[in-house]
């Protein structure tokens, strides 16, 4: 089916480990990752949108697409197919870090890196090659700097 959604309720707070706090959120919303069908590129750019970002149609296939609160604030959680598995690709505007976090846990592995809106978390499972994925999220989605 597809997911188009928003996720109400908090989400970790990023007191001290953010690593740790994005695996919790993917375990908390796991059900996701099995979510099939395409999103139309018409609905992703709407969802975007509405938090000050672009999204180049070109971007590829997402399984689930949602607004939900993240931390403290809200951001954008996708389901992207990988080579391997699925793959889960939390945006965190307003989210700050100074340099890329490895993230691994409860069979998930990625990374956590600075992007100019804030944070882009990127998990799969442990092998799964997400640089490719991380460097075309983060060349086709323009996020608004006056937002």
């Amino acid at each position: 089916a597809i997911w188009l959604g928003m996720r109400g309720g908090p989400g970790p707070d990023f007191r001290g480990n953010p690593a740790a706090d994005v695996i919790e959120h993917i375990q908390a919303e796991e059900e996701y990752l099995s979510a099939d069908g395409t999103i139309p590129w018409v609905q992703l750019s709407g969802l975007f949108r509405v938090l000050g970002a672009d999204v180049d149609p070109n971007l590829g296939a997402v399984s689930f697409a949602g607004r939900c609160v993240i931390g403290d604030r809200e951001g954008i959680h996708l389901v992207l197919p990988g080579k391997r598995g699925a793959v889960t690709a939390l945006f965190m505007p307003g989210k700050e870090m100074d340099e890329e976090m490895k993230i691994s846990g409860a069979g998930l592995a990625g990374t956590l890196v600075p992007a100019g809106f804030g944070l882009l978390a990127v998990v799969g499972v442990p092998g799964e090659p997400l640089e490719p994925i991380v460097r075309r999220l983060r060349a086709m989605v323009r996020w608004d700097e006056a937002k």
